[in-house]
């Protein structure tokens, strides 16, 4: 049977907003316990040591009793505050984190859509009690097929146990609905936000990975990703492409950021048409509301190591030019160096091409004079 068998889908800051429901019950903790108002600053800084602790449990540095307190015990004391029953606060703060329900890219129907057609599993290292509340109270216990909280499992997730019981259970599931076919690993795939939890976990457990990455984040861990996605929608496709067993490109797309803004539409409208049959890396470039004012020496070194990045793990590049760019020409000049495909497209009636890229052999250069030339072109090139 080709194609994908069994989904797994993290729940933190993946189907649900867990930032979202973080400030929520860090808010009600703060209200129930007397600690006075919780500034933004405040709430970031333990978000940032909640983070931390959780980590350290992935690698087996903590166990899950000393994450719970410990993060409090940190937090608390960087501020002064004093609580007399950390373990009676925690218990409390569990119970609201599952009250407030934010759904991510409207994950609800996304599952919905899928059910039936394949076999989904929530893969969470949540509490038991956190989790089945906000599971709970979401509605996602009733649309997935099967809940593994690690806590019931007996292993936190990256753990390779965590994975092969999650796996020897859904292929049991598998079997009793008459699908005797046994699973194979390259026909499960999760979909996650953490490198350090789901992509390591999915890496230790020898399944495709679906790196869930709105914010662009760098891949900084050195895990391997098979797919990157900016948007859950893009799930189902690609659930759809591996039923039909085609191989999926990836595509780096090229266009003016910080040298202007002018065809982000367009950008957004040829971003859409490649994203039909295969994955566009750079998918934020269209995207209206990217922040082309956001700068400095830490952030712009990260923008280089990521797109850099893409960059070689891209199969072709594809750039909209009718906007100058510097960024976009050195992008043009990095692919080439690594024997990446190059289509250029441009506007003929709005701009003339440097002959640094006219000049150049190595590149196809496709000029248009209306978007219906241009998608024509396009859609011959992805075939």
């Amino acid at each position: 049977m080709a194609g994908i068998r069994v989904l797994l889908w993290d729940v933190d800051n993946t189907l649900l907003d867990f930032n979202a429901a973080e400030r929520a019950a860090i808010d009600a903790v703060f209200a129930r316990f007397g600690l006075g108002v919780c500034s933004d600053e405040m709430a970031a800084a333990y978000s940032a040591i909640n983070v931390r602790h959780w980590e350290m449990l992935e690698r087996g540095e903590l166990t899950k009793k000393q994450v719970l307190e410990d993060r409090f015990t940190e937090f608390f004391g960087r501020y002064g505050l004093h609580v007399d029953s950390i373990p009676e606060l925690n218990a409390y703060y569990q119970t609201q984190l599952g009250e407030t329900v934010v759904f991510m890219d409207q994950g609800d129907r996304i599952v919905r859509s899928l059910r039936g057609r394949v076999l989904q599993c929530a893969a969470t290292n949540g509490t038991r009690e956190a989790q089945s509340r906000k599971l709970r109270n979401s509605g996602l216990d009733r649309l997935l097929d099967r809940v593994f909280i690690s806590e019931d499992v007996g292993v936190e997730k990256p753990g390779k146990a965590y994975f092969d019981e999650v796996l020897r259970q859904a292929g049991e599931m598998l079997a009793a609905r008459g699908d005797t076919e046994p699973l194979r690993r390259d026909q499960v795939m999760i979909v996650g936000d953490s490198l350090t939890s789901d992509m390591q976990g999915g890496n230790n457990a020898g399944i495709l990975c679906c790196w869930y990455n709105p914010r662009g984040k760098e891949n900084d861990r050195g895990v391997h990703i098979d797919y990157e996605i900016r948007d859950l929608h893009r799930v189902p496709e690609i659930l759809r492409q591996q039923e039909e067993g085609r191989a999926v490109r990836k595509i780096y797309f090229a266009g003016s950021i910080r040298g202007g803004r002018v065809d982000a539409a367009l950008y957004r409208r040829m971003i859409a048409r490649m994203q039909e049959r295969d994955v566009v890396l750079t998918e934020h470039v269209g995207s209206p509301e990217l922040n082309v004012l956001e700068r400095g020496a830490e952030r712009d070194g990260e923008i280089y190591r990521q797109d850099t990045a893409w960059l070689r793990e891209s199969d072709l590049l594809i750039a909209e030019c009718t906007c100058p760019s510097l960024g976009v020409g050195y992008e043009l000049a990095y692919a080439e160096r690594y024997g990446k495909p190059c289509h250029i497209f441009y506007d003929r009636s709005r701009t003339q091409l440097s002959a640094m890229l006219t000049g150049n052999p190595y590149y196809r250069i496709h000029p248009y004079e209306s978007e219906e030339e241009l998608f024509r072109t396009l859609d011959e090139i992805l075939g």
